[in-house]
């Protein structure tokens, strides 16, 4: 839930309020028409502006599917990457077709 001061600064009064929000950041548009030759996947880096990553914040309801993003890295990662910090360190990754969130979700 969001907190009371948040609302008045962020929505007008009378104005419909979603009850939940997400952080999005956003990515480049697939950088070509045909996904890699060697393993099918489309290619995408973080959408920056003026040197800072575009993010929004969006009401929940406005998600259709979330991804599964891949690294792009050489033929040997950088130690220092973990997985708690690749998403911040990496700049390029790739968009995992192959896996899909919503089968697992139907086996409950």
């Amino acid at each position: 839930m969001m907190p009371l001061k948040a609302h008045k600064a962020w929505f007008s009064r009378g104005m419909e309020v979603p009850q939940h929000l997400a952080y999005i950041e956003w990515f480049t548009p697939f950088t070509s028409l045909r996904p890699g030759r060697n393993h099918g996947m489309y290619k995408v880096s973080r959408s920056m502006k003026h040197g800072k990553q575009q993010a929004s914040v969006v009401p929940v309801s406005l998600i259709r599917q979330s991804v599964h993003l891949i690294p792009a890295f050489g033929p040997l990662a950088p130690p220092e990457w973990k997985s708690s910090s690749v998403l911040e360190l990496c700049s390029n990754f790739f968009v995992n077709s192959f896996s899909d969130r919503f089968c697992y979700s139907t086996l409950f």
